[in-house]
C-alpha cells in the first residue's frame, strides 16, 4: 500500500481536474463546435433549398442529371412555376424561351467606311467592288445586288433544341443557334438569288424574294428534321433589314444611277399598264356590264367550237360532224343567254337589232300583202295597173328634191346637156354608208352564217 507524501498543510488536488486556463479553453472549444454544427446544419438546409428553381412564363425547363435529361419525352418539359431538383453538381437546370421571337441577320452589303458615314453613301468615293472586302449576291441573269435580310424564328421543339443545339456554342454572347441559323439564311438567299433575275429581286419584287428565301430556309430545316438532326426551330419569316439608313436590297453604288433610271422606267411602265387595264375594264363594263369576262370567255369557246365543227365537216366524218355541230349549238345557246342578260352597249345593240328585225319583217309582210293585192288587179286589168304605176313613179321622181329636173322643148332637134364631173360619192352611196355606220363587225366577230354546209 502506497502512501502519498504530505507536505505540511498544502491542499491535495484532484489529478483529473483542469486548471482554470485549460478549463476556459475547453469551454470555448465546446461552444465553437456547437456553433460549427449549427452552421453546417444551416448549410445543409440551404444546399437542399437551393434545388428550388422557377421557370418563367413563356419558358420551359429541363433537369439534366449527370449529362442526361431527366424523364422521358412526355415528362421532360417543366411548365412555368416552381420546381425542385438536386442542387449542382448533381443536377443542372436549363430553361428555353419558346414564345420569344429571335432575330438572326444575313448581310451581303459592301463595306461601309467612316468616310461613307460622314459624306453619305452616294457622295463618298466609290472604290471598285472587292470580294475580299465587300459582300454581294449574284442573280440568275449575272447581275450584282447588295442585301441585308433578317430571319425571325422561335424555338418550336424544346427537346430537339436541347438535344442538338443548346450546347453548340457554350459561353457565346449570341444564342447557341446563331451561327447555324445565319449560315442557313445566307445559303437560302444565295440559292434564291441565283434562280431569279435582278428585276425579280430589286424594287417591286423584294417581298416575293424574301418569301422565297424563307421557303428555302424552311426546306433546309425540314431536311435536318428528316435526317434526325432537328434543330427544334421554326422560321417565322424573313424580313428586310436596315443598315446605316440604306435600303434592304440595293444595287452596287457604282451603278446606282443606272438602276434608278431603270426602276423609274419600270414604274412608268407599270403605271401605263395599270391605266390601260383600267380603261379596258371601263370599256368592257360599258360594253357588256360587270359580267363581260364571262361573255368574252363564252364567245371564245363558241369560236373554238365553230373551228372544230368546220374541221369535222372537212374531214367528212358524219359522227364527228354531228358531235361538233351539237357542241357548237350548245356554245351558241350559252352565248345567247349571256348576251340576253348582259347590260351596256351589248343590250343597246341587241335592242336595235330586234327593232331592225321587226321592221324588216313588217316591211316584208306589207310588201307581200301589197303584191297579193296588185296581183289580183293585174289579172283583171294589167294595162291599167302598169299605167298607174308608171304615173306614180314619175310623180315620185318629179317631187323628189334630190333629183335635178331639166325640161327639153319639143321643137328642139338637138339638146346638149353638160353634166359636171362629180368625184364625190353619190346620194345612194352616202345613204348606204349611213346605213352601215357603227355596224362594222369588230375584230374577232363570229359570223354564225359560216356554219358547216353553208354556201
Amino acid at each position: 500500500m502506497s502512501t502519498r507524501p504530505n507536505f505540511g498543510n498544502l491542499p491535495v488536488r484532484d489529478p483529473d481536474a483542469l486548471d482554470p486556463a485549460n478549463q476556459s479553453l475547453a469551454e470555448a472549444l465546446r461552444k465553437s463546435f456547437a456553433v460549427l454544427k449549427a452552421l453546417m446544419l444551416v448549410m445543409v438546409i440551404a444546399y437542399a433549398l437551393s434545388g428550388w428553381f422557377r421557370v418563367q412564363p413563356g419558358e420551359v425547363g429541363f433537369v439534366v442529371r449527370m449529362g442526361r435529361v431527366v424523364g422521358d419525352r412526355a415528362a421532360t418539359l417543366l411548365s412555368p412555376g416552381w420546381h425542385w431538383s438536386f442542387p449542382y453538381p448533381i443536377d443542372q437546370v436549363l430553361t428555353v424561351a419558346t414564345q420569344r421571337e429571335r432575330l438572326v441577320p444575313a448581310s451581303f452589303m459592301f463595306q461601309i467606311t467612316e468616310e461613307d458615314k460622314i459624306r453619305g453613301i452616294r457622295r463618298a468615293f466609290q472604290a471598285p467592288l472587292s470580294p475580299l472586302r465587300d459582300n454581294y449576291l449574284i442573280t440568275g441573269d449575272v447581275n450584282i445586288l447588295h442585301a441585308k435580310i433578317v430571319g425571325r424564328y422561335r424555338v418550336a421543339d424544346p427537346v430537339a433544341y436541347i438535344a442538338h443545339v443548346h450546347d453548340a456554342a457554350p459561353g457565346d454572347e449570341y444564342p447557341p443557334e446563331f451561327e447555324i441559323m445565319s449560315d442557313i439564311l445566307q445559303h437560302a438567299a444565295i440559292r434564291t438569288a441565283a434562280g431569279l433575275g435582278v428585276n425579280d429581286i430589286y424594287g417591286a419584287g423584294q417581298r416575293d424574294f424574301l418569301n422565297l428565301v424563307a421557303e428555302n430556309a424552311r426546306r433546309t430545316l425540314a431536311d435536318l428534321d428528316r435526317a434526325g438532326q432537328s434543330l427544334g426551330i421554326e422560321l417565322i419569316a424573313v424580313i428586310a433589314g436596315q443598315e446605316s439608313g440604306l435600303e434592304a436590297i440595293l444595287p452596287p453604288r457604282q451603278v446606282q444611277q443606272e438602276f434608278d433610271n431603270v426602276l423609274s422606267a419600270e414604274q412608268q411602265k407599270i403605271k401605263a399598264i395599270s391605266e390601260a387595264d383600267g380603261k379596258a375594264s371601263e370599256l368592257l363594263n360599258r360594253t357588256a356590264g360587270p359580267d363581260h369576262a364571262a361573255v368574252s370567255a363564252a364567245i371564245d369557246a363558241e369560236f373554238e367550237a365553230l373551228l372544230a365543227s368546220l374541221q369535222a365537216d372537212r374531214d367528212g366524218s358524219a359522227e364527228a360532224g354531228a358531235k361538233a355541230a351539237a357542241a357548237l349549238a350548245g356554245r351558241m345557246a350559252a352565248v345567247d343567254a349571256l348576251l340576253e342578260s348582259a347590260t351596256g352597249e351589248v343590250q343597246r345593240i341587241i335592242s336595235e337589232a330586234r327593232t331592225d328585225r321587226d321592221r324588216v319583217v313588217n316591211e316584208a309582210v306589207a310588201d307581200h300583202e301589197q303584191l297579193k293585192q296588185m296581183l289580183g288587179e293585174y289579172r283583171r286589168n294589167g294595162a291599167f295597173l302598169m299605167a298607174r304605176l308608171q304615173t306614180e313613179t314619175i310623180q315620185e321622181i318629179l317631187t323628189n328634191p334630190e333629183i335635178e329636173k331639166k325640161v327639153v322643148p319639143q321643137s328642139a332637134k338637138e339638146y346638149w346637156l353638160q353634166v359636171p364631173r362629180d368625184t364625190g360619192p353619190s346620194v345612194a352611196e352616202l345613204d348606204e354608208k349611213e346605213k352601215k355606220k357603227d355596224r362594222t363587225p369588230p375584230e374577232g366577230f363570229i359570223n354564225r352564217n359560216l356554219t358547216p354546209g353553208a354556201r
